[in-house]
């Protein structure tokens, strides 16, 4: 309607938006371009007469019924009524908004009743093939991608339960997935958490299966995984598992459903965990900014309310544990866990019939309460946030501008993709878009668009996030009104005829099999449970679902872009910093400093934009890039070559061509991968940052010259990968080899331009000392990366380097950059021959280099380290890091024994469970608890233990030594038969195969690159790992592993010590026993820090029992603080630090001293190194000691290379 306000709290959806204004209120109906437009005076007088939409029919007739729909597809011609919300500006007051909300309530209820009917007409009777048991089938055929070779059936059990059942012939694993509508909006106000709570005890034990950590074990065991997640208003449990032993897991996870146990001796254990957790989220950015948003809106609005009550609630219900927590978590569980709002998934190689069986088997006796979802307010009160710019710093060094829009739900919008519409529209790029002008006045770098905080069709948020450079941060308000200019010019100019074709071209293009990833797996069971939610989602789009465009709605469009309103948004601005504005709030849960002002009158209801602004917007261009596009190529009638690996097509002194012709995923794409080797790069820092900063202006000008191609479906990256610039394209075949012509062309031709070169080079600066802000344990692995191999440099290194280079030396580096290489080239997918080897001629022809020599071709090398024990001590450079970490890199066999690999890979697995179990869960050691395996080939293997937490880095590291010690007693003791059936699910699913062509590729590429070609190393590995028995795994571990009895025992650990926290100085690290190190950090930790290290070792000889040393260590702190209390509160503690460390330090006093085999001691001591009485050294400086020792040889070629064609 011309002149109309934007509508405050419209709801638009399907064909029509009802709404009511301050000044006029009704109904705008849409159908076939054709408006109906109806006033409504009073509360529900009448409405739109449409047909079509369900019609309220006079309210005043006692006798009429209440609601009419008109006949058609639900999920297209329901709209919803929105009643008694004033504009933007006006607070709700009075009895009709209460009337609007029930009349509201009853509307959706009654249209979701009208699609479970619909949805019933579907329904089959069937009867189990072997058990006869009753279920009902969905006879509307799925529809699925054509590339998906997966069958499906969608069944009903006889207690409303939903079940999804997936048969993946390929599958080496099985999965599961149950979903619920039950999330943290149905707590308690009282008990908040309770949700979340329950969600971790569910898999705790069951009547049926009592053992607490019985299916956890059980996965693990068989080779799989699982956990869950309580989200706002859904839960999910996931799991895989060998598929040989679905069924024994299905019963299991069935029980959660059925009997859970809920024991009150679990209670406070998993409290502690859960509070865990939540630590790590005091480390991510994203969490800072969702609690800041729950900070500063109107604590009314259930959804903020929910986020800020559960951060931390769990702290409060140990408290509340004596009081009747597992009555709480029984009742809750009993009220809202119903058959009839879960939805499962589960899917295997197995038969449809098979796992349908087991489905209504298992999972029928789940109790029917009916719908027990909790009813929730549609429409929360006005949000105090509208209108509201608040700075709030963080961490990260990036600057961010968050423009956030109240939006209308989002969920059940895909049939008409409304909110498609607007992001696409603000997605944009290239001329005449928001993100083209603001790159081009220098004040953002790139956005993005998301939708946050939606909750079905409750109000959502979207989010327009920019960022922004140091200029853009100080004009803000300007960036602001580019964003609102913008968006007026699009609700101005009228999209040509030809965009939606395009944009649903380009939608299906994304879709194909070999860009968009076809699984089966536990992840996305994961999101398929979750995705079944959704209530206006139909049988036959349960696969598909939003992936299938159906076309804008077209006359409903002005409304959705009316919310993109000037009176209708917020602003957020992020900084490590602000200058401008005091930011003098504290948010209480992450300390983020923040404050809050109005949006100036200029930018809201008094916004104004003058000609030039809009000038720099118009509507998108046409897509050149499919203009062009040839006829896709027709499949061939005859069998495609399928060789089981890359074949060397030619070899010459500049490029080796590799190809592989792919056709087993049933579409159209390809991918092509070149390597071009520049050994210069890893000969100094300075060189290495030249070459990466290189790597990244020429990703950032490609992008910005190949828009149209990207939009269609295509990705490419140019990065650097050790002494190699790797350019890798994926897409489509069809035009492939004319979009790589046009990169190389550009690469080997660059020009540097000032203003690109500032951009490329202040984010890649940026991304660097993002680095240097990561989470400790991430630091410590850089470190330990750069010790171990030749070419890597440390960040803050590579860091220095980069502040000074100037645009000249990139432009002079760049002209030298391609004066002698080596090119290896791989073509693989929907190609010929002669495809490949165009793509070497065009190498060859567009870099015009000289060959570089087969002995100045450089591969990565690892460091020979000899056998020892060495520390690398560091601080976190954040100050804002509250946690430590240690990573313990323990070297451990040659990287070219497929016996040892097989060894190791099979450990690092089983370790990665049985630390998390052991460290994290039982010790509550720290937020993050992981095993790796890594290598450098050709090498030694290594196995590496990181924990990360608030303990002291020794305190941890001594309790990764007592794991390991604990583990070798696991393994003697347990069953071989049981373990043999563990390393046969292992090598299962190292056979799986893959699923799409980039998967495949770079499979190929990655032994290509690193100078090996061994091709077959999975499958050689996995026969390898077949044969292994229980004794070779335990003499791996004794010759490696253990360091009282290994031979040539080598580790190397990293610490990284928070700021703030005690450490005790290298000489004292010298002269005092590893665990007495750690019982005296523990006791400043805990608050006790008036005793000197020399103290704490005293009493520790002289003490009787650790028992004592406490009380002594209590009773010498006492004539310097009052420590009672802290004392106190050690015995009250499940698992209390000090009380550990109390006992390592005694009984390590009582032990003989280690020793390890470190041969000459006066090449360590000469460069700094100092020895601990454990015979553990401390590195004084990283380089020095690297430097000190010998590297492996280069990779050698596993086959000998035989070209099929000769070289020019």
């Amino acid at each position: 309607m011309p002149g109309r306000n934007p509508p405050a709290y419209a709801k638009p959806h399907g064909f029509g938006i009802c709404y009511e204004s301050a000044q006029q209120s009704g109904c705008i109906a849409y159908r076939n371009g054709r408006c109906a437009y109806a006033h409504i005076d009073g509360i529900m007088q009448k409405s739109c007469s449409h047909p079509g939409h369900p019609r309220l029919l006079d309210g005043s007739n006692p006798g009429a019924p209440l609601w009419d729909l008109g006949r058609g597809e639900f999920n297209v011609t329901y709209e919803y009524v929105v009643r008694g919300m004033a504009n933007v500006d006006a607070e709700p007051a009075g009895l009709p908004h209460v009337a609007g909300l029930l009349v509201l309530a009853l509307v959706l209820a009654f249209l979701l009743s009208l699609n479970s009917v619909s949805l019933a007409q579907t329904l089959e009777h069937r009867k189990t093939t072997v058990s006869k048991l009753t279920y009902y089938e969905h006879t509307e055929p799925i529809k699925q991608h054509i590339n998906d070779r997966n069958s499906y059936r969608l069944i009903q059990l006889t207690n409303k339960l939903e079940v999804l059942c997936t048969q993946n012939h390929d599958a080496k694993q099985a999965s599961a997935a149950l979903s619920i509508n039950i999330g943290s909006s149905a707590d308690p106000p009282e008990l908040q958490g309770l949700a979340h709570l329950l969600g971790h005890m569910l898999p705790m034990g069951s009547k049926a299966y009592p053992e607490k950590d019985g299916f956890e074990n059980f996965v693990a065991e068989n080779n799989g995984q699982y956990n869950h997640y309580t989200g706002y208003n859904s839960a999910y449990h996931y799991f895989s598992v060998d598929n040989s032993k679905l069924k024994p897991a299905l019963d299991r996870f069935s029980h959660f459903f059925k009997s859970p146990l809920m024991s009150v001796s679990h209670l406070n254990h998993k409290l502690g965990t859960i509070n865990g957790v939540q630590k790590i989220l005091s480390t991510s950015d994203i969490w800072r900014f969702y609690r800041l948003l729950g900070e500063t809106s109107n604590p009314n609005y259930i959804i903020y309310k929910r986020f800020l009550e559960n951060t931390g609630a769990e702290e409060d219900m140990v408290i509340r544990q004596g009081a009747g927590l597992q009555d709480e978590l029984v009742g809750f569980f009993e009220q809202h866990y119903s058959a009839d709002i879960m939805r499962l998934v589960v899917t295997g190689n197995h038969s449809l019939d098979q796992l349908t069986e087991w489905a209504v088997a298992m999972f029928s006796e789940i109790p029917s309460l009916g719908n027990t979802a909790p009813a929730t307010s549609y429409i929360p009160f006005m949000d105090r946030r509208i209108g509201k710019v608040v700075h709030f710093e963080s961490p990260a060094r990036d600057n961010k501008i968050i423009v956030a829009f109240r939006m209308p739900g989002v969920e059940s919008d895909y049939p008409t993709n409304i909110i498609l519409y607007a992001h696409v529209l603000l997605k944009r790029q290239g001329p005449g878009s928001l993100i083209h002008y603001l790159k081009n006045q220098g004040w953002a770098t790139s956005h993005d668009v998301i939708n946050c905080f939606g909750n079905r069709d409750q109000l959502s948020e979207l989010a327009i996030v920019i960022s922004a450079t140091p200029l853009g941060m100080k004009n803000y308000k300007d960036v602001v009104r580019a964003l609102l200019a913008y968006i007026k010019s699009v609700m101005d100019q009228k999209p040509a005829p030809w965009y939606e074709p395009e944009i649903k071209e380009i939608k299906k293009s994304k879709m194909g099999g070999g860009i968009k990833t076809i699984r089966r797996d536990i992840h996305w069971a994961k999101y398929q449970a979750r995705f079944m939610l959704n209530p206006m989602l139909s049988p036959k789009n349960i696969i598909l679902g939003t992936s299938k465009f159906k076309g804008y709605d077209e006359p409903v469009i002005p409304d959705i872009l009316s919310y993109l309103s000037p009176t209708n948004y917020s602003v957020y601005l992020r900084s490590s910093k602000h200058h401008e504005v005091q930011c003098n709030l504290v948010e209480p849960f992450f300390k983020l400093k923040y404050s809050t002002n109005d949006i100036p009158f200029g930018l809201t209801a008094g916004v104004s934009f003058t000609h030039e602004l809009l000038e720099n917007f118009r509507t998108p261009e046409f897509n050149r890039f499919m203009a062009m596009q040839p006829a896709a190529i027709a499949p061939t009638t005859t069998k495609m070559k399928h060789a089981d690996k890359p074949v060397l097509l030619r070899r010459s002194d500049k490029v080796e061509t590799w190809f592989k012709q792919i056709n087993q995923f049933h579409d159209l794409c390809g991918s092509i991968r070149i390597g071009i080797s520049v050994p210069t790069a890893i000969t100094s820092p300075q060189v290495a940052a030249l070459t990466e900063l290189f790597s990244n202006y020429a990703q950032y000008v490609l992008r910005k010259e190949l828009r149209d191609e990207l939009s269609f479906g295509y990705s490419f990256s140019v990065r650097k990968t050790y002494a190699t610039i790797e350019v890798s394209v994926d897409g489509f075949s069809a035009k492939m080899l004319d979009l790589i012509g046009k990169i190389l062309e550009r690469i080997a031709g660059i020009s540097i331009n000032e203003k690109h070169f500032q951009k490329c080079h202040a984010r890649l600066m940026r991304d660097y000392l993002n680095t240097l802000r990561m989470d400790p344990y991430f630091i410590g692995y850089t470190y330990l990366n750069d010790m171990c191999a030749s070419g890597h440099w440390k960040p803050d290194t590579i860091v220095d380097e980069l502040e000074e280079i100037t645009m000249p030396e990139l432009q002079e580096f760049s002209r030298t950059l391609f004066a002698r290489n080596y090119v290896k080239v791989l073509v693989s997918g929907y190609f010929k021959e002669s495809s490949a080897l165009a793509v070497a001629n065009m190498v060859e022809s567009r870099l015009e280099f000289d060959p570089l020599p087969r002995d100045m071709q450089l591969y990565q090398q690892a460091v020979a380290f000899e056998p020892g024990y060495f520390a690398l001590r560091k601080r976190v450079g954040n100050p804002e890091t509250r946690v430590n970490s240690v990573t313990s890199r323990i070297f451990c066999g040659s990287t070219t024994s497929k016996r040892e690999n097989a060894v190791r890979l099979f450990l690092y697995k089983e370790l990665g469970f049985f630390i998390r179990s052991h460290l994290r869960v039982k010790e509550k050691l720290g937020d993050i608890a992981i095993a790796l395996g890594l290598k450098y080939a050709p090498g030694s293997g290594m196995l590496e233990f990181v924990v990360q937490g608030e303990h002291n880095p020794v305190f941890m590291k001594l309790r990764i030594d007592s794991f390991l010690r604990e583990y070798r007693k696991l393994l003697e003791e347990s069953d071989a038969e049981k373990m043999q059936a563990i390393i046969h699910a292992r090598a299962q699913k190292m056979l799986e195969k893959t699923k799409t062509i980039i998967e495949e590729t770079n499979k190929y590429w990655k032994h290509i690159i690193d100078g090996t070609y061994n091709f077959n190393h999975k499958t050689e590995i996995a026969e390898k790992l077949q044969r292994l028995t229980k004794e070779d795994v335990l003499a791996f571990w004794d010759k490696y592993l253990d360091p009282d009895v290994a031979p040539g025992y080598c580790r190397i650990d990293c610490q990284m010590w928070a700021q703030g926290v005690e450490r005790p100085s290298k000489s004292e690290f010298a002269q005092y026993s590893t665990a007495v190190v750690a019982f005296y950090c523990c006791l400043c930790d805990a608050g006790v820090g008036v005793l000197s290290i020399g103290v704490v070792d005293r009493i520790v000889r002289e003490a009787g029992s650790s028992a004592e040393a406490l009380e002594r260590a209590r009773e010498e702190s006492s004539a310097f603080q009052d420590v009672d209390g802290i004392f106190a509160a050690f015995g009250k503690q499940e698992y209390c630090a000090v009380t550990r460390a109390a006992e390592m330090a005694f009984e390590e006093t009582r032990r003989p001293v280690e020793a390890f085999g470190i041969g000459d001691r006066t090449k360590y001591e000469i460069i700094g190194l100092q020895s601990s009485p454990n015979g553990v050294w401390l590195i004084k400086d990283a380089d020095k000691f690297k430097a000190i020792h010998q590297f492996y040889g280069q990779p050698v070629p596993v086959n000998k290379l035989v070209p099929v064609y000769p070289s020019n």
